[in-house]
Parts: structure tokens; C-alpha cells; sequence
């Protein structure tokens, strides 16, 4: 009996420390609220299968891939180009991320600089709805794996910037 306690206590925090449900394509579930802040860069937009990462991108700009994910007290922030800021929650034990956005747009977005207007999808929320919800396929600290239905399919993926 002694000799099982011992091995017990030995054995149990590394049983605990590797017990991780993951990610269908990688990345520790209870990790992922923390894993998903940072500087990303998206590397991939698919649409109904089909890789339309460029044909999101007007007139040029690759600054439209650029987003910023962080916390401001207690709520997610995600930031795209042109200050237009989405909150992301957290649901099913951290399988969901439901972005909403907090401004009303018609699915794309256009500023004017230097006199020349661009414009660009939100890739987070492209069907001219206020919310969706993203299954989290990966998410480990350098990439971000995200799909969701609607009346199209849609995969995203992020990678560390």
C-alpha cells in the first residue's frame, strides 16, 4: 500500500498535466482563450472550399490581413484594419468563438487615404450578419485553424505575426 501511494502521487500530476482535450487538428481546449490573444495574420480564407484569401482584398492593400486579438478587461477584442473592432466570446468549453461586431456594416468596409478609396470584406462576419459562429478546429500559441456555415462554408486561418 505504501508503494502505491508513492506511485500514485508521482504518477497522477503528470497524468493531469498531459490530459489536455484537444482540438480536432491540434491545440489544448483549456488553453485557448489565451492562446487566441496576440498579433495574427491571415494566411488563409477559404469559401465553400474554394481559397479566396486574395479575392477578399481590394485595390491592393495587405494590410486587410492584419488583426490584432486582445483583452480589455473582461471581454476579447478583435481588431481589423481601419479601427473596426469585433468581441469574441467563448462557449461549449471553449470549442465556439461567437464574434459579434460592434458597428453595423453591410460585410465590407471602405476608407478614403490619399483620395483613393479601399475596401475590404470582414472576413470574421462576411455575410452581412452582426454575429457568427466559429468552430475552432487548431489553436496552439503560432496558428489559429476557425470554420463556420452560414449559407456559405467558411475556414480561416491565422498564423502568429
Amino acid at each position: 500500500m505504501k508503494h502505491f501511494s508513492r506511485y500514485f502521487f508521482l504518477f497522477m500530476p503528470i497524468f493531469l498535466f498531459f490530459n489536455c482535450k484537444k482540438y480536432p487538428e491540434g491545440g489544448c481546449e483549456r488553453r485557448g482563450p489565451k492562446n487566441i490573444l496576440g498579433d495574427w495574420k491571415l494566411s488563409l480564407y477559404e469559401v465553400n472550399g474554394i481559397d479566396s484569401t486574395d479575392l477578399i482584398n481590394y485595390n491592393g492593400d495587405e494590410n486587410y490581413k492584419t488583426i490584432k486579438i486582445y483583452k480589455n478587461a473582461s471581454v476579447t477584442q478583435i481588431d481589423q484594419k481601419s479601427s473596426i473592432t469585433s468581441v469574441g466570446s467563448f462557449s461549449d468549453k471553449n470549442k465556439i468563438i461567437t464574434i459579434k461586431r460592434q458597428t453595423e456594416l453591410n460585410g465590407r468596409v471602405c476608407y478614403l487615404d490619399n483620395n483613393i478609396n479601399y475596401c475590404y470584406r470582414l472576413f470574421f462576419t462576411p455575410e452581412n450578419s452582426y454575429k457568427m459562429d466559429w468552430k475552432i478546429i487548431k489553436l496552439t500559441k503560432d496558428e489559429v485553424s476557425l470554420s463556420s456555415s452560414s449559407k456559405n462554408t467558411y475556414k480561416i486561418k491565422l498564423i502568429r505575426k
